[in-house]
């Protein structure tokens, strides 16, 4: 998004701009400030000849390119979700078919795993969240997928398949520090927490400052 502003203020006003101005969003993305991602596919050819989708090192400047003036939750849940597989080491693709999934991440050269992000599934959007994992999983062979949500949490199966609905604080937890969460500890009622500090109140705050 942030990407697509940038590249059209720039081209409205190209008859004035030099050439090497025209190339400022590029500048961002070698000066690591955007990040594209390519759309998976088993062909380099496939995937460089397909757009990329953008994302932001700082959540403040994806807030900023709002087009709505206000900020889009969605987007910066998922843009947070990026950088977090990024700061990861996840090798990070997005797909692409009759739907789409945000997300499909491989961790050292291993199993690929789906990732849809959503603020809050329900009845009006969850079929095309649901179709867009689920035909991704059915790509890549996978009996599981996850959606990251706001705070929802669920288990939808469908035709032997399993989609995982994590709310965000949970979800960030168990990747950052998955030996705490295989032993048990830090929990409370089956429910990983952060202890004398609110989870929601530290995913909304790490929607505009990443931690």
């Amino acid at each position: 998004m942030l990407k697509a502003v940038l590249k059209s203020i720039l081209e409205s006003q190209q008859d004035w701009l030099l050439p090497e101005e025209m190339e400022f969003p590029y500048y961002l993305t070698d000066a690591y400030r955007l990040f594209l991602v390519p759309m998976y596919d088993t062909s380099l050819k496939v995937q460089a000849r397909n757009p990329r989708k953008v994302y932001s090192v700082d959540q403040g400047l994806e807030n900023f390119s709002s087009v709505s003036g206000s900020p889009d939750m969605v987007r910066l849940l998922e843009n947070m979700v990026y950088l977090h597989l990024r700061r990861l080491g996840y090798e990070i693709w997005y797909f692409k078919g009759k739907k789409e999934c945000d997300f499909i991440c491989r961790y050292n050269k291993e199993t690929f795993s789906a990732i849809q992000v959503f603020w809050e599934v329900g009845l009006q959007n969850e079929k095309r969240e649901v179709e867009g994992l689920f035909e991704a999983m059915l790509r890549l062979g996978l009996t599981e997928g996850t959606i990251i949500t706001f705070n929802q949490e669920d288990n939808i199966v469908k035709v032997g398949k399993t989609i995982r609905l994590v709310p965000g604080w949970k979800w960030f937890f168990i990747k950052t520090y998955p030996k705490v969460s295989a032993t048990g500890e830090m929990c409370l009622n089956n429910q990983l927490v952060c202890p004398l500090v609110n989870k929601h109140k530290i995913l909304s705050l790490s929607l505009f400052f990443p931690f």
